[in-house]
């Protein structure tokens, strides 16, 4: 069956030194009967035993198993041939003690292509057979020494193997013990090869078919005690009739047995790898909480516990413009509201004015806040009535509503604001599917409002003068002496007094006041019949500082003259035409601010997209807001490098970690592999250990998160903001996954490493 020619296997031990454990030894074994190999220690009788079982190669010489050559196959073909073949007994058991008598005799089945009921079947057979039924719910580190080598001679026999190899199987037994396992081996050789390696030469004398005693590497003795089986020339001829082999893995759930018993047997080890990868993900996961935050969200939720509907919206401007423009907030302006077309639907975007007196016939004077709808608009509101959409047409909120005594009704009453009369033709009930009595409770907003139709604004009745912004802003300061960012400008007519130089003819020529000429002329500023570059406001490089004024460029050209001066109360005096374009366009779009209705559906994607172009919120809590976000963006850096700091660290101790526990069951990985578990399947229940680790951890690790964000955002709103309802911090589900990603990613490295060492050794190395 077996024929070994010119085995010789040399250990280096040193460079250009090497012992030789087996020297040029040739042999045959028969496919049946008990073949008994005694010798010294040290001998090489059981690395023969080794090379019989490919968990070693042979320095030279064959091994040729019916014919075929083995030796030389690989890995894949060895675990495969194991696993159907070959049966291993030890001296020392190698059994899983944290496993019971089922899970150990059952595991070698598991890598047979059999039905479950055959596999259940055998499994009991085996234990009736060896006397061990009683016991197979028990776990095997509770069993006497005698029980353990029982217990690893039936794994070593479910399988129906050809050849049993056992290494000094009597070694940890008392004398009654192993005679009783020498008599149940002879009785096991009858129907196979069983070749054991034992010191007891007392024992191998009275059991052994074939004795054979090696003595420094070589066959001192060879002897036939008892003729078995089938004789060698027979063999040769007829084949012995070995089980197909096939490279099988092990089942997810066997894997999960051997991770079960291994973190068991290590619960220390497991625990403090849990609690260490606890608080390196739970920090991971607090610093992704703040680098890879999303500030629309907790915004978008603090304006839902608010109800607020209406959000006044606004941008910085550049710092270097602070102490030029009179706001430091661009609030208003054709590109302002360009800008936010861009970011949200225009049906939402309406205009906000300061607060206006509303006389309700004599009796009544209510204070107001204006709002300027188009019709657009008027899908965000609910309302009883028509929605005033002419100039003359307002719509009142309920709560004002309910304060004016009507006999004849609201709706089609008449009230004056600022001298003008208006119609009420609409009740305003619902803003965005809100109560008008459930919003605007904040003390920055009222809830006496009015609704003006935008085309008050547009259509507004041209004033001789107007106080605009924007005028000054030309080649500021050298076109005039301390010229502001807001003037009096006004259109010329017949009320006009020319004093000096000419009318102008064209939109780019303008008149000064004598007040401004006279200031001039006394700081020496000769500016009569000068042309004056102008600066185009608009340009990028300004950013959004002068977008809520004029922009001078759009209207005059490139340059500005002065052609004369005049008895006015107003600073300039411009065209009629371009007086008439500028009061137009200022009304429209400069003249009051813009604000947002917040749709709960769309909000956050609304401010998402508002605060991607620096657009934000007007507000005392909205400011506080943004510092504290100003103030994490400033140190966020240096949270990247905190990050980094954890990552290096939590690979080191995971690796550390995984090494130790890695190491600990290199025996286990050994006897798996005697067994005929490949190496992938080993590699893959350590990955299931991993994973195991990073859940139970990652599971730990958000539990402890929610608990502390909680408290972190209470200590913000107590500290930092002194308003509550803003949770700044959120366990958001993509910080959760990127955090998760990332430990993950941790994990794998810290076992991988490892694992790829020793998936390196050989067999015999991690059996010691």
């Amino acid at each position: 069956m077996i024929k070994l020619q010119h085995i010789t296997k040399k250990y280096v031990v040193a460079q250009n030194e090497h012992i030789i454990a087996l020297n040029d030894i040739s042999l045959r074994l028969k496919e049946t009967g008990l073949v008994v190999i005694t010798g010294t220690s040290g001998c090489g009788k059981t690395t023969l035993l080794n090379i019989l079982g490919g968990l070693d190669r042979p320095t030279s010489g064959e091994v040729h198993l019916d014919r075929v050559r083995i030796d030389n196959q690989n890995e894949n073909w060895w675990d495969a041939f194991r696993g159907s073949n070959i049966g291993f007994v030890y001296q020392d058991f190698n059994l899983l003690d944290n496993m019971t008598v089922r899970e150990n005799v059952k595991l070698p089945l598991e890598l047979q292509e059999l039905e479950e009921v055959t596999k259940q079947h055998r499994l009991e057979e085996m234990l009736e057979e060896l006397g061990l039924s009683d016991y197979m719910d028990n776990v095997v580190g509770k069993l006497s020494g005698g029980q353990k080598q029982r217990v690893a001679i039936a794994r070593a026999l479910v399988t129906d193997p050809k050849i049993i190899l056992a290494d000094e199987p009597t070694g940890n037994l008392d004398e009654e013990n192993s005679n009783n396992v020498f008599k149940l081996l002879k009785e096991i050789a009858r129907k196979r090869l069983v070749v054991v390696v034992t010191h007891d030469a007392s024992l191998a004398s009275i059991y052994a078919d074939r004795l054979i005693r090696i003595s420094y590497g070589v066959i001192e003795k060879d002897v036939v005690q008892n003729e078995v089986g089938e004789n060698v020339t027979d063999i040769e001829k007829y084949g012995v009739s070995l089980k197909e082999s096939k490279q099988r893995s092990l089942s997810g759930r066997m894997r999960w047995a051997f991770v079960k018993e291994a973190m068991l047997r290590r619960k220390a080890r497991c625990l403090v790898t849990v609690l260490i990868f606890s608080i390196t993900t739970f920090f991971i996961l607090m610093l992704s909480a703040v680098v890879f935050r999303s500030d629309c969200i907790p915004m978008s939720e603090y304006i839902y516990k608010k109800n607020q509907k209406i959000i006044p919206l606004y941008m910085d401007v550049l710092e270097e413009y602070k102490t030029i423009t009179d706001s430091k907030k661009t609030i208003s302006g054709k590109k302002f509201y360009e800008l936010i077309s861009q970011c949200v639907d225009k049906s939402r975007i309406i205009r906000y004015d300061f607060t206006e007196q509303v006389q309700f016939g004599v009796d009544l004077c209510v204070k107001t806040k204006n709002l300027y709808v188009d019709v657009e608009n008027k899908q965000c509101f609910t309302y009883e009535g028509s929605f005033p959409e002419q100039e003359h047409e307002i719509a009142i909120s309920q709560v004002l509503a309910n304060k004016i005594n009507a006999p004849d009704g609201i709706i089609g009453l008449k009230v004056c604001i600022k001298g003008k009369e208006y119609t009420i033709t609409a009740i305003i009930t619902q803003i965005c599917g809100s109560n008008m009595e459930d919003i605007y409770k904040d003390q920055e907003m009222d809830e006496n409002i009015v609704v003006f139709s935008l085309k008050t604004l547009t259509e507004m009745e041209l004033e001789r003068s107007m106080y605009m912004s924007g005028f000054g802003m030309i080649s500021y300061p050298s076109l005039f002496y301390q010229a502001t960012v807001y003037n009096y400008v006004e259109a010329i007519d017949d009320e006009v007094e020319l004093l000096v130089g000419r009318m102008p003819y064209v939109d780019n020529e303008i008149l000064i006041s004598k007040q401004l000429y006279d200031l001039m002329i006394q700081r020496n500023k000769m500016i009569l019949g000068k042309t004056y570059k102008f600066y185009d406001y608009n340009d990028s490089k300004y950013g959004s500082s002068y977008w809520s004024n004029i922009n001078l460029c759009d209207y005059m050209g490139e340059s500005v003259t002065v052609v004369g001066v005049a008895r006015t109360e107003a600073d300039y005096c411009v065209t009629f035409s371009l007086y008439e374009r500028l009061f137009d366009d200022y009304m429209a779009y400069h003249k009051t601010q813009y604000c947002l209705l917040a749709e709960e559906s769309t909000l956050k994607n609304d401010l998402c997209s508002l605060l991607d172009y620096d657009v934000k919120i007007m507000g005392f809590d909205f400011s506080k807001i943004y510092m504290l976000i100003d103030g994490v963006e400033a140190i966020k850096p240096a949270l990247f490098i905190v990050v980094g700091v954890l990552v290096l660290l939590s690979i080191l101790q995971m690796f550390s970690l995984y090494y130790y526990s890695i190491e600990d069951s290199k025996k286990t990985i050994g006897i798996l592999r005697t067994m005929g578990v490949n190496k992938l399947d080993t590699i893959k229940i350590f990955m299931v250990e991993c994973v195991t680790v990073f859940i139970l951890s990652y599971v730990v690790a958000i539990g402890i998160g929610i608990f502390i964000l909680n408290g972190v955002n209470t200590f913000i709103n107590d500290n930092v903001l002194e308003f509550y309802g803003f949770d700044f911090l959120q366990m958001r589900f993509v910080i959760v996954i990127v955090a998760g990603l990332l430990s993950g990613t941790l994990s794998a490295l810290s076992v991988i490493i490892p694992i790829k060492k020793y998936s390196k050794k050989k067999i015999i190395e991690l059996m010691k």
